[in-house]
């Protein structure tokens, strides 16, 4: 349905874009899994989601939503086409919604079925790190990858419009501590930036509000700007997830906060909607944890999403609300730059300015993922561009 001039196939084998300008990019985004070529007798439209056309090694066999999804061998597949992927194991049986408490202590025990059993995404939970550690069995079938994930405390820019209060708030914030009710140094690495230690162009020497030397946060600089904003006792509205992580990690962020002259009211909230409810642009709250992964190693895929002003609407990435013309211009020039090694780095110098400039967020984490697997599969490896345990070389021993 799409003229020649945007989308062409010139034979067979070949597709061919044309973009209206420079797009570097495009490279990292036709190699997401949800990007593939689909003949035209296939396309099903809403419903190829639950049945699509398997062009690698595994084809959907049984899929319920909100369940799970069983994978079986493709029969098409030919592995002389296909030099990345393997068909090693008859077939993957994959079941949602496992909390990290229960997978931590099925693939711990490593009984029965679960043997031969893994997760993608799920981590080693806070709770039982300690001894998972002391388990040198357990450990010598586990990994811990830093993930293209940053977890930050978004700050309403819409309620808490002083510059000065938002960076009391950067260097009150406990990040250190707060990442102790996370797992700690398993969980991830205190973080300085906006944009994590994956990325091109990262700079881990970015730390404008001193969060690894100051882990507890610094209350006497904390103090001093709330002086100079005249905003001593400025009442803050924390909300958090009402999972036992996020209430304890409350009780210490209330803590810094006070000590550094704010007064702090705790929201909690439940954490099946908690998304939804910190995602409208009209919510009630000053602070609030959010997370987001980078899509592919570049900060394109952070700082618009995040940061900028045409996505202030419900449901948006753009928890603090920031619209700044300047931000949104610079945004809009870098975009266009053709080179990709110039234009990441101009993401990551746009990222620590928005930082500096502006503070609508405060750094706290960079994900780590420390996970296990079964004592009966062997090939496991991570996807450092997903964040996630990679099963294209599992096999069962």
């Amino acid at each position: 349905h799409l003229p020649s001039s945007v989308l062409d196939t010139p034979d067979d084998k070949t597709i061919v874009f044309h973009f209206d300008q420079p797009r570097a990019e495009v490279p990292f985004a036709v190699a997401m899994p949800n990007i593939s070529a689909v003949p035209p007798g296939k396309d099903t439209k809403e419903k190829y989601d639950k049945a699509p056309l398997a062009s690698g090694p595994y084809k959907v066999r049984n899929f319920k939503s909100g369940k799970g999804v069983e994978f079986v061998r493709n029969d098409q597949w030919d592995p002389k086409t296909d030099s990345i992927r393997h068909q090693y194991v008859d077939k993957f049986d994959i079941s949602f919604g496992h909390q990290w408490v229960d997978s931590t202590r099925r693939l711990q025990a490593s009984k029965g079925a679960d043997r031969n059993g893994m997760t993608l995404t799920n981590a080693v939970d806070p709770s039982q790190i300690s001894t998972v550690l002391k388990d040198k069995e357990a450990m010598a079938r586990s990994l811990t990858e830093t993930q293209p994930y940053v977890d930050v405390v978004s700050i309403n820019t819409d309620r808490v419009k002083d510059k000065k209060v938002r960076e009391a708030i950067a260097w009150a914030f406990p990040s250190g501590q707060y990442l102790q009710q996370f797992g700690g140094p398993k969980g991830g690495e205190v973080g300085g930036g906006l944009v994590g230690p994956t990325l091109k162009g990262y700079d881990p020497s970015f730390d404008p509000f001193q969060k690894k030397k100051y882990p507890g946060g610094n209350a006497k600089k904390a103090r001093e700007l709330l002086k100079e904003a005249g905003k001593e006792n400025y009442e803050l509205v924390y909300a958090y997830g009402n999972g036992d992580t996020h209430q304890d990690a409350s009780v210490v962020v209330q803590q810094a906060l006070e000590r550094a002259g704010f007064k702090v009211q705790k929201k909690e909230i439940d954490q099946s909607t908690y998304y939804t409810q910190i995602g409208k642009v009209k919510n009630k709250f000053d602070l609030y944890r959010s997370s987001w992964g980078a899509d592919w190693p570049s900060a394109s895929t952070v700082v618009p999403p995040v940061y900028g002003g045409e996505n202030v609407y419900d449901d948006s990435s753009n928890y603090s609300h920031l619209d700044v013309p300047a931000v949104n211009d610079e945004m809009g020039k870098i975009a266009k730059v053709s080179d990709l090694g110039r234009a990441t780095s101009e993401w990551i110098k746009l990222s620590e300015k928005i930082l500096t400039d502006d503070v609508p967020a405060v750094p706290t984490f960079y994900n780590r993922l420390f996970t296990l697997w079964g004592s009966g599969i062997g090939g496991v490896k991570f996807n450092s561009v997903y964040g996630a345990v990679d099963p294209t070389a599992v096999f069962i021993k």
